[in-house]
């Protein structure tokens, strides 16, 4: 498999983290820990997974475009 295969599969998997709901495990982990109500659960979880999916988006095209 070439650089540009690897690369391009791992371009969605920072999609996993983008997409995240209520039914996901996570959600009610991260609520119990942080000892928080699910609207508050709901904003914090959703802005973290958005912020770490997209910063790992823009890694990965950093190092396709630096390194291809």
């Amino acid at each position: 498999m070439g650089f540009l295969r690897k690369s391009l599969s791992f371009q969605w998997l920072p999609g996993t983290f983008l997409i995240s709901h209520v039914n996901d495990p996570f959600f009610w982990i991260f609520g119990e820990l942080a000892e928080l109500g699910p609207s508050k659960v709901f904003g914090s979880n959703t802005f973290g997974s958005a912020l770490m999916g997209i910063v790992s988006f823009l890694l990965i095209s950093a190092v396709y475009i630096f390194f291809y």
